[in-house]
């Protein structure tokens, strides 16, 4: 049994999908509800701290019972300000991925470095990743740029990055122009 402490966050179901992608065969939970591991347990801890007024770090760890099996702190991450003129409730829906990427990357490089493996859809789990690419070609960022977030924030293997971006260049044509109301289904 593996469980997820993830106090500080609201998505700690994604944690447990992304923790499957390590241990497919393990049983995987958020832990809470009183539930108490047992000495024989993982437990994936995943916390963020902020490092002062100008950025914030993440940290990932792996124990079993009270032995410290891996640690992973990654690199600070600046706090960016609210840029002027943009939507306060489209700054924190910012902010927050930005936090969520943080947390979900910092646990992906501990698992990845603990067991070898290194999954190729990265830390993408349960969602439509081309969104991503299209709202970063819609913010202005060039397609090496889209590229280089893809590796290094997402953590997506090159194959993956490639199939990503050429889906995107079939469908961008499609998407221009719709209406604001229009949906999208994938089968």
């Amino acid at each position: 049994m593996i469980w997820i402490d993830a106090p500080q966050v609201s998505y700690g179901n994604e944690i447990v999908e992304l923790a499957k992608e390590f241990f497919p065969t393990e049983t995987i939970s958020v832990r809470g509800n009183g539930t108490e591991p047992s000495e024989e347990d993982l437990i994936l801890e995943s916390t963020w701290s902020a490092e002062g007024s100008e950025s914030f770090s993440f940290l990932a760890s792996l124990r079993k019972g009270p032995v410290l099996l891996g640690e992973r702190k990654n690199a600070e991450v600046p706090v960016r300000e609210n840029g002027e003129g943009e939507n306060p409730l489209l700054f924190e829906k910012r902010r927050r991925r930005e936090m969520k990427n943080g947390l979900k990357g910092s646990v992906y490089d501990l698992l990845s470095s603990f067991t070898g493996k290194c999954p190729r859809w990265g830390i993408l789990t349960g969602i439509r990743p081309v969104k991503i690419v299209h709202e970063l070609l819609d913010q202005g960022c060039s397609r090496e740029e889209v590229r280089q977030t893809l590796r290094e924030t997402y953590r997506l293997h090159p194959s993956r990055v490639d199939l990503m971006m050429k889906t995107a260049e079939v469908q961008r044509p499609l998407l221009r122009g719709r209406e604001p109301r229009t949906v999208s289904v994938y089968i």
